[in-house]
């Protein structure tokens, strides 16, 4: 009778161990698919940010180089200069044509 009350309490205290064990093996898998979840989410924010990141940095880089702006302005600046002096000379051949008429029309008067 000894014998077959420690059995049956072995039974028992088994039939809670195995139940016990069934409880956190489930509690263990929703433990894992929400750290899954939370980690695809930080992962998905991550790489967010990364991507940010990346943009900034380029359009920093864009900003720094001025190297194309500044060849175009030397070459703004060129041109202005040759239309003042193309202007300068237009101005000073029409300066010599009506200094010439005007003496011409001097002389015939």
């Amino acid at each position: 009778l000894a014998e077959r009350d420690i059995a049956d309490e072995i039974d028992c205290k088994r039939s809670e161990l195995v139940g016990a064990q069934e409880m956190m093996e489930a509690k263990l898998k929703r433990a894992e698919a929400a750290y899954k979840r939370e980690k695809d989410l930080l992962d998905q924010g991550s790489e967010l940010h990364r991507q940010e990141l990346d943009a900034m940095e380029t359009r920093l880089l864009q900003l720094r180089d001025t190297a194309s702006e500044e060849a175009a302005l030397t070459a703004s600046n060129r041109r202005l200069a040759e239309q003042k002096e193309a202007r300068a000379a237009r101005r000073q051949e029409h300066e010599r044509t009506k200094n010439a008429m005007i003496e011409a029309v001097t002389e015939a008067v």
